[in-house]
């Protein structure tokens, strides 16, 4: 402490309280100008955890007699953080670091928020959900927010920048900026340790971070030293890294754990955690409009319910809200638990991010930290410290009748205590009909360990069933559970109404169909009345306005690709576009399934769940501009970002003349039990439909599909000059 002023006749008071009031310790002595050094032994201390974040209240008061003359309280917790071979620990204890990002999104306020009430409340929510610890990403937080972290039992990583702020690119300077040049050495200096200083009895303010995402080596490595090194002298108890992402192939650098890529925990000696995983969006949730009657205007929500109104499809909005969270909760569980599952040394993921941020809805609860689709309890069976597991991908969803369904368990145990000797408990229910196992294997703590199997037989079916995993981890009255969605189909999915397949397929899934390949020449003389094509000519295109009936894998021309974004490499027209980066307008945001005859008994739940998957995953989506204002809804509509809003879809049926067509881009390829089951049901609509379609196409559209239909070296041939 310091003192100023004539100081030398007063004495200094400090006295020691646990969270009761009850004195723990005292002690006192001559005061005199300066800095002052003393220690007061507290015996016994209760230890800080994030479980029972214990705090004791310090008074210190500059007395002389019964008179004050000046009196301070702060709040302090007694904390130990050490690393052990791959493990974080809290007091000698490992954790699973759980943490969440945050990109000081106040919408109450506009800037820091000061409200301690308001902060209880937020933190208490993000702990409720099982988060130990939140990186406040390029910035710091205020003595407020911290007080609440403190309470709730919240570990906080500061990132004040001195090796380069969340500068953003320019023509002028790089990403980390600015650095500790000439200019402004002294100054983030001297930001960087006051603080520290002014976060010191802070418990929770224990991490602190240099830069974002440095990836090349520092420019000023002694300086990064220097700044490691003070910090440890002002506050001994925290960690400190240089940068927090990137710092993988760097050596030499001040870090006391990574934030680095999952893998590279099998590379280096220290503990990992996952950076920032992996930015999952929904849709903006325009039903929340009236929330924002604090500062911040909800920008996100009005650009997303204008452009929903200007491709006149706002009457979908609350029905893709919430398909578009069911979707984010899908990818964002299976992932979160897949790192944790293939990488059994890791000590922790930083999921980015728990919260919404404005156009990049990315939380699993909102701005206000209030739930969105998914309940805490169903989230900690993501993430929570204790998590039980199975080995299983996106595209392992779709089962076969008579198959055998084998899967490996895996559980991540660090409860405190761990479970001794758990047992595990599953359950595999398809219909009304549920199988029962067990399986016992040898627990260990503090890691990630195979936990035996599921295996067993599926019952023979003549239609589709969802099927739900469930594992239970069980001792005495403590229990872990999740579960999974499958679906079981059919072995073979036989075509029964009679078509034939126009012209021989060159590009695309009708190359896996069994069906008679006519010659267009041969159309009129078999007389088919039913064909799938992968093109559309004006013979074709007579002879379905004549009253037959066509299902078209439409042409490249009439669908939207676009590149992946962001790290998403798989599944890019199946999932949310990760934290909407630009380009602003490509990406998917969710779809609406509708209840229709096509797709006869082929379960859904009014959107593309994982049975989808394989489907769409990999297939751009029909763009449905050309087709104008559709009378009948698509069977499935997809939808692509808030920015655009464009009008797409994957499935869709039109009336030309007195013919009926049915069109799609979907991977409808016979290799796969669920994408022939869905065509199965679509040429069993089509044999058994007589009332046309009130959607139609005219003559533009249909010249339009005739166009692009040509495809390869015909296409040159084709122009016209």
């Amino acid at each position: 402490m310091k003192t100023r002023g004539d100081t030398e006749n007063l004495l200094i008071e400090v006295k020691v309280k646990d969270s009761s009031g009850k004195l723990c310790a005292c002690a006192e002595r001559q005061s005199s100008p300066g800095r002052i050094i003393f220690s007061v032994p507290v015996k016994d201390p209760q230890p800080w955890f994030p479980e029972n974040p214990v705090l004791y209240r310090v008074d210190v008061a500059l007395k002389k007699d019964e008179d004050i003359f000046d009196c301070r309280s702060e709040r302090i917790g007694f904390l130990k953080l050490s690393t052990k071979d791959k493990h974080f620990l809290i007091n000698d204890q490992p954790y699973y670091m759980m943490g969440t990002g945050d990109f000081a999104v106040n919408p109450e306020t506009g800037c820091p928020d000061t409200s301690r009430q308001r902060w209880l409340k937020k933190l208490s929510v993000l702990r409720k959900y099982g988060y130990n610890y939140v990186r406040c990403q390029s910035y710091v937080p205020t003595p407020e927010y911290l007080d609440a972290a403190d309470e709730v039992g919240l570990l906080v990583q500061s990132e004040i920048g001195m090796m380069g702020a969340w500068g953003g690119h320019s023509q002028y300077h790089q990403y980390q900026w600015p650095q500790p040049h000439t200019p402004k050495r002294k100054l983030l200096r001297m930001q960087w340790n006051a603080t520290v200083i002014r976060d010191v009895n802070h418990v929770s303010a224990n991490l602190y971070c240099m830069s974002n995402e440095h990836y090349q080596p520092p420019l000023y490595p002694e300086t990064a030293w220097r700044c490691y090194n003070e910090t440890k002298t002002i506050k001994p108890s925290c960690f400190v890294i240089w940068t927090d992402g990137g710092v993988e192939k760097i050596k030499g650098t001040p870090l006391d754990f990574y934030c680095a890529e999952a893998p590279v925990d099998k590379k280096v000696s220290m503990p990992v955690i996952q950076h920032e995983f992996r930015w999952w969006t929904s849709f903006p949730d325009t039903g929340k409009m009236d929330r924002f009657n604090g500062a911040v205007r909800p920008y996100a929500l009005e650009i997303a319910e204008e452009n929903a109104k200007k491709a006149k499809l706002a009457n979908f909005l609350p029905e893709l809200i919430v398909n578009s969270q069911k979707l984010q909760f899908i990818e964002a569980k299976s992932k979160m638990e897949q790192v944790r599952r293939d990488n059994p040394t890791l000590a922790g993921i930083c999921h980015f991010t728990a919260m919404d941020i404005g156009f990049s809805p990315q939380g699993i609860i909102d701005e206000f930290y209030e739930k969105k689709l998914v309940p805490a309890e169903q989230w900690k069976q993501t993430i929570g410290e204790t998590v039980v597991m199975i080995d299983t991908r996106f595209d392992d969803r779709i089962h076969t009748t008579g198959s055998r369904f084998e899967k490996n368990i895996f559980v991540s145990d660090f409860s405190h205590p761990p479970f001794n000797k758990p047992v595990i408990k599953w359950s595999v229910s398809i219909g009304s009909t549920t199988k029962e196992g067990r399986s016992s294997y040898k627990h260990i703590p503090f890691c990630t360990v195979k936990a035996g199997k599921i295996s067993l037989t599926l019952p023979c079916i003549s239609k589709p069933e969802k099927m739900n995993v469930k594992i239970t981890l069980e001792e005495g009255n403590r229990y872990v559970e999740n579960n999974w969605n499958y679906w079981l189909f059919p072995e073979i999915s036989e075509i029964r109404e009679p078509l034939v397949i126009y012209s021989k397929p060159k590009r695309t899934w009708l190359k896996t169909l069994s069906q008679q390949i006519i010659k267009p020449h041969l159309l009129e003389k078999i007389s088919p009345q039913i064909i799938v094509s992968e093109i559309l000519d004006r013979r074709l295109a007579g002879y379905i306005g004549e009253g037959r009936k066509l299902l078209l894998v439409v042409p490249e021309g009439f669908t939207r690709p676009f590149f992946p974004k962001l790290g998403l490499t798989e599944g890019r027209y199946f999932f949310t576009c990760p934290a909407n980066y630009p380009t602003y307008e490509d990406g998917n945001t969710g779809t609406i399934v509708i209840s229709h005859p096509m797709l006869g008994d082929f379960p859904h739940d009014n959107f593309c769940d994982l049975q989808f998957y394989r489907m769409i995953a990999e297939y751009p989506p029909i763009d449905l501009y050309p087709f104008g204002t559709l009378k009948q809804e698509p069977v499935i509509r997809s939808f692509s970002t808030c920015f655009r809003m464009y009008s797409l879809g994957y499935l869709a049926e039109f009336s030309y003349k007195k013919g009926h067509i049915i069109i799609t881009s979907m991977n409808l390829t016979q290799n796969l039990p669920e994408a022939g089951y869905l065509l199965s049901q679509i040429i069993q609509y089509l044999g058994n439909t007589y009332l046309p379609p009130e959607n139609s196409i005219d003559e533009d559209i249909i010249d339009w599909l005739i166009e692009e239909s040509i495809t390869g070296p015909d296409v040159f041939g084709s122009l016209k000059v």
